[in-house]
């Protein structure tokens, strides 16, 4: 019995330290003027260290050079404050409305070679709109390839003999 209240004791610990955070992190956001939807979540970095990611989606223009001065603004409040208690503050994410305008006017539909093309042509350092018919057409013929190279491989059932006596008709 004793484990468990442990463990219930430490759940309960960990939810009030994440809400404590939370609503820190939501002061911070109306003292500088910055509205939206705020999330604040328990991860481990890469080296598994555990801390908080806070995640801010707001209505509002945010610009890019801001964004670095908000993640650094948030961790030395947060710290400040004392609402960190040790963990530290792995990331800020903040999503404009730039970036949420362009989530939403992808269109629903996009073929996985119009992906791999565009991805190619983006990592190879050319202009996507000049390179992506021939990227489209080199995937498209590996495609091809490989289809004919299955094609050839290929070979029908034929009936097999199961008795001495000889083989099973075909139907």
């Amino acid at each position: 019995m004793q484990f468990i209240q442990r463990l219930r004791i430490r759940w309960a610990m960990r939810e009030s330290n994440l809400r404590r955070v939370r609503s820190a992190c939501a002061i911070l956001m109306r003292h500088v003027g910055l509205s939206g939807r705020l999330e604040c979540l328990t991860t481990r970095n890469a080296m598994g260290h555990a801390g908080y990611l806070v995640l801010i989606e707001s209505s509002q223009h945010v610009p890019p050079h801001v964004r670095a001065g908000l993640q650094a603004y948030f961790r030395r409040k947060l710290t400040e404050l004392g609402e960190l208690r040790g963990s530290p503050l792995l990331n800020v994410q903040v999503r404009d409305v730039d970036d949420l305008t362009h989530a939403q006017a992808m269109p629903a539909d996009v073929g996985s070679g119009h992906v791999a093309a565009t991805l190619m042509a983006a990592n190879a350092g050319r202009e996507p709109g000049e390179e992506l018919a021939d990227l489209r057409r080199d995937i498209r013929r590996r495609l091809n390839e490989r289809r004919e190279s299955r094609a050839e491989h290929y070979s029908p059932r034929r009936p097999i003999a199961l008795t001495e006596l000889g083989d099973l008709p075909a139907n």
